[in-house]
C-alpha cells in the first residue's frame, strides 16, 4: 500500500512538483502530435494539388502538340506546288476543257492535291492533330476539291475513303469557342 505523506512536507511538495511538471510535457506532446497531423494533412493536400497541376500540364502539352501537328499539316496546302496544282484543277473544272497535252499534268496535279488532303485526313481521323484548326483552314477548299476530283477523275470510293471520311467528320465537328482554352480538347 501507499504511504501517505503529510501535507506540507518537502517530500509531498516534491511529488506534487513532479506531477505538475510531467503534465505540461504531456500537453506539449499532444500539441506536437496535432501539429504533426496538421502538417501531414497539408502535405497530402499539396500532393493532390501537384497531381492536378501535373494532369493540367500534360493536357496542355498534348494540346500544344496537336496544334503544332495541325499547323504543319496545313502548311502543305500553302506550298507553291500545291497552290499551282489546285489552281490548275480548278481552272480545268470551271472551263470543262482539258487539252490532250495537259492530261498528264492534270492527273499529276490531282494526285498531288489528293495525297496532301489524304495525309491531312489521316491526322484528323486518328485525332493526331487539332481538328478545329484543320477544319477552319481547309474545310471550304476540301469541299471544293471533292466536287473537282469527282468531275475530273471518278475514282473508286475506296481510293477516297480517308478524304470522304474527313469531309463527313468536318461537317459534324463544332469548333465554336474551341480555341479559347486548352481544356476544351476532348
Amino acid at each position: 500500500m501507499e504511504e501517505q505523506v503529510p501535507i506540507g512536507t518537502t517530500e509531498g511538495v516534491t511529488e506534487d512538483k513532479k506531477e505538475l511538471t510531467s503534465k505540461p510535457r504531456h500537453r506539449v506532446r499532444f500539441s506536437l502530435g496535432a501539429f504533426e497531423r496538421l502538417l501531414s494533412i497539408l502535405a497530402s493536400l499539396a500532393t493532390a494539388a501537384g497531381i492536378f497541376f501535373a494532369i493540367y500540364q500534360i493536357r496542355l502539352s498534348n494540346t500544344i502538340e496537336k496544334r503544332g501537328v495541325a499547323v504543319e499539316a496545313i502548311r502543305q496546302t500553302r506550298t507553291a506546288e500545291f497552290i499551282k496544282a489546285f489552281r490548275q484543277l480548278k481552272t480545268a473544272y470551271e472551263t470543262r476543257q482539258v487539252d490532250e497535252k495537259d492530261k498528264d499534268s492534270l492527273i499529276d496535279s490531282l494526285n498531288h492535291v489528293m495525297n496532301v488532303y489524304d495525309d491531312i485526313a489521316v491526322l484528323y481521323l486518328n485525332d493526331i492533330a487539332d481538328k478545329c484548326i484543320i477544319k477552319d483552314s481547309i474545310y471550304s477548299s476540301a469541299k471544293e476539291m471533292s466536287a473537282i476530283s469527282t468531275a475530273l477523275s471518278p475514282s473508286p470510293p475506296e481510293k477516297r475513303a480517308h478524304f470522304n471520311s474527313l469531309l463527313t467528320l468536318m461537317d459534324q465537328e463544332s469548333c465554336e469557342n474551341k480555341h479559347l482554352s486548352p481544356l476544351n480538347e476532348n
